[in-house]
């Protein structure tokens, strides 16, 4: 490609076209030895442009051109001048099968007037990607750090923060589901059963390791609804290889997923970023820990709770029947899945609403003490109730719901066939 054909596809850097030795400059940036440098300092995990830049400020720069000249510093001008070069360079790049990966600062030994380049990497199948991922799970002992941090994290605190780490942003607080007895009674007996999802665990490793996701050079979240997207991702590299990892160590790993339908997600928060966790593409995970016998003191402590007149209601309104039917719904569809399938307290509680017996709206608290009282005393031994951690997560969306979610827990309820 000519440079008059590069300015017919860029036509933003025509102007350029009056700047002196603008032809020299491309045709040295195309050359083949130039790209063949640019290869070689790829592989070596460096930007493109660090093995040209001496090079551009050695011979092209030109401190005394001014604003219209080849001057590499300053000026609105100047900053088009380096956006040409970026682009031509991408150009090569593309042509001999290299991508963008990533931008990187080049240090003071490869520039002067260069503070970044684009870091390229290899354009590779799905498969040459997951090969990569697998080298990399292994390289870095993904498997380990991820089985500490559920092995760990009922102890693991929001507020201990590392000021040089990831910073998180805290959940919207919701205390509602922090009643007597059931907060207590979650603590006691669920705490160290929480599911978490994985991009809870991403998370977690990134603030714990700052920077291992950009190591892996692998794109973060997999886009859940593109069939034809050909990226591995960090996701899906947790997802693929964590099951495989604790049969060879014999640890025993509980994994689940949520109802499913195509508006439903948690946000979470990683720095400025704002990631939707669609699952079911996204598993949820827990260590398996001996089931706690605390039935008999759970009937104890709930019995006094009761509150007569929302069992009352409860029971008119026929809630019971209506929750069985709502998730018997999903457990059908949900034949052959991988894993267990649960739905939300809040996704529940918006089903059930639906019926024409009751307004739009049931009480997620008030749903959550009796559904949850009943499950614990014993009146519904088909339906399970479990939780997941609610840290990191933002808020959660149902059939255009906007629901925030307590900081501690989100409750989720899968029905026994």
């Amino acid at each position: 490609m000519t440079l008059e054909e590069f300015l017919k596809k860029n036509p933003k850097f025509r102007r350029l076209s009056s700047v002196p030795r603008m032809n020299e400059l491309y045709d040295f940036l195309t050359t083949n030895l130039t790209a063949f440098r640019m290869k070689e300092i790829t592989e070596k995990r460096r930007p493109a442009l660090a093995a040209v830049a001496r090079t551009l400020e050695k011979d092209f720069h030109d401190g005394k051109a001014g604003k219209n000249g080849m001057n590499f510093s300053g000026t609105k001008q100047n900053i088009l001048l380096k956006m040409f070069i970026g682009a031509v360079i991408s150009c090569v790049m593309r042509e001999r099968g290299y991508v963008k990966a990533m931008n990187k600062n080049l240090n003071s030994g490869e520039s002067e007037f260069f503070r970044a380049g684009t870091l390229y990497v290899k354009c590779e199948s799905l498969q040459e990607q997951k090969e990569r991922a697998d080298k990399f799970w292994i390289a870095y002992n993904v498997g380990e750090k991820v089985i500490e941090i559920l092995e760990n994290w009922p102890q693991i605190s929001a507020d201990k923060f590392n000021p040089h780490t990831v910073q998180i942003r805290r959940p919207l607080q919701n205390n509602a589901f922090d009643i007597w007895p059931f907060s207590a009674i979650i603590e006691k007996y669920y705490n160290s059963k929480f599911f978490i999802s994985t991009l809870q665990l991403i998370i977690e490793l990134e603030r714990q390791h700052p920077g291992i996701t950009a190591l892996s050079e692998l794109k973060l979240v997999h886009p859940c609804w593109n069939a034809a997207d050909d990226a591995y991702s960090f996701m899906l590299m947790i997802m693929n290889n964590l099951p495989d990892y604790v049969r060879q160590k014999g640890i025993k790993l509980d994994s689940a997923l949520i109802a499913f339908t195509y508006d439903r997600f948690m946000s979470l928060g990683l720095e400025t970023q704002e990631l939707n966790d669609k699952m079911p593409e996204s598993i949820l995970w827990r260590i398996t820990r001996p089931a706690a016998d605390g039935l008999s003191t759970m009937k104890k402590v709930l019995e006094p709770s009761r509150d007569e007149w929302w069992s009352k209601l409860f029971d008119e309104f026929g809630l019971m029947n209506r929750v069985r039917e709502v998730l018997k719904a999903d457990a059908v569809r949900a034949e052959g899945e991988i894993a267990p399938l649960y739905m939300s307290l809040y996704h529940l509680a918006i089903e059930i609403g639906r019926s024409e017996a009751i307004s739009d709206h049931v009480s997620f608290v008030n749903l959550f003490k009796e559904l949850a009282r009943r499950i614990w005393y014993g009146e519904a031994p088909d339906i399970e109730i479990d939780f997941i951690s609610g840290r990191h997560v933002d808020y959660l969306t149902y059939n255009y719901n906007f629901l925030t979610c307590p900081a501690k827990y989100i409750p989720i309820f899968k029905y026994n066939s």
